[in-house]
């Protein structure tokens, strides 16, 4: 499994300086899987499995964020897999094990992409299959295969296929208190012979459900978009309940600078000092 924790850190860095926030998303396995599917010209099978895995997106603002890029995944099928293609006059039987499909540049972004009333789709996404696939032909399947030069059984790493680009990558983004949840459509073909690409594919499409927390945000940073500013200041005037007043809204407890749960002139003089303006 790819170390998600070096490649947090390069993320980190590189989005602190475009002041938004890296998101390490946990994927569900409980509530992810993959359809994998083998064809044969028109002939197909297919094996379901969970996914176990992770994402690293980012956001540009913990408040209603309106972009993301991003920077690395990794999808792990849990379960190995096997189909049995019938060709009328005997099948062709595939296996695969250890499947993962991941990002074959990490740390480098796909985006920056629009996020429209929660939904996103990244387009032209590149990604990396591994993992071992085999199959075993019956004899009649097998003549067939002989003119192209393939054998009756074969054992083959899916990581010889090469970089390909996912079909789809695509869905919704929650945020609810801290914690942000990705729930995404992904789906990829890859031609089994690259030389006949139409002959046999493979192909993976699934849902994934992530989940992963916010970063802590500074002290009146309202929307934790990694500047205090005109848009804090807004937030600011509505928080302001005066001395005694309590906590208004949820987020207004970050103007709360001397902790005595209330926003007045006392935490106008903190937020002042560190404003930035526009």
């Amino acid at each position: 499994m790819r170390n998600f924790v070096v490649i947090f850190a390069v993320g980190a860095v590189v989005t602190q300086a475009q002041a938004t926030l890296p998101i390490l998303l946990t994927i569900d396995s409980t509530l992810s899987s993959a359809d994998f599917q083998v064809c044969i010209g028109e002939t197909c099978d297919s094996a379901v499995s969970a996914i176990s895995g992770g994402i690293l997106m980012d956001l540009d603002a913990a408040v209603a964020p309106t972009q993301t890029n991003l920077f690395d995944f990794a999808f792990e099928l849990v379960d190995d897999l096997e189909v049995f293609l019938d060709l009328g006059v005997g099948g062709v039987a595939v296996s695969a094990t250890d499947v993962l499909l991941m990002y074959p540049t990490p740390g480098v972004p796909v985006g920056p992409i629009p996020i429209d009333v929660d939904v996103f789709e990244f387009m032209d996404v590149p990604a990396l299959a591994s993992g071992v696939a085999s199959y075993n032909a019956d004899p009649i399947p097998c003549l067939i295969l002989a003119p192209l030069g393939l054998p009756c059984e074969w054992v083959f790493d899916l990581d010889a296929l090469g970089v390909q680009s996912l079909d789809a990558m695509g869905g919704t983004l929650s945020i609810a208190g801290d914690e942000v949840t990705v729930t995404a459509d992904v789906a990829l073909s890859l031609p089994i012979i690259p030389d006949a690409p139409d002959l046999a594919t493979i192909s993976f499409v699934g849902t994934i459900v992530a989940t992963g927390l916010l970063p802590e945000c500074a002290s009146g940073d309202f929307d934790c978009d990694g500047a205090v500013d005109v848009f804090d200041f807004a937030a600011f005037v509505a928080c302001a309940s005066g001395p005694g007043g309590g906590i208004l809204l949820d987020g207004c407890e970050t103007f709360d600078f001397d902790a005595d749960v209330d926003v007045d002139l006392n935490d106008f003089g903190g937020f002042q000092g560190i404003f930035g303006g526009s």
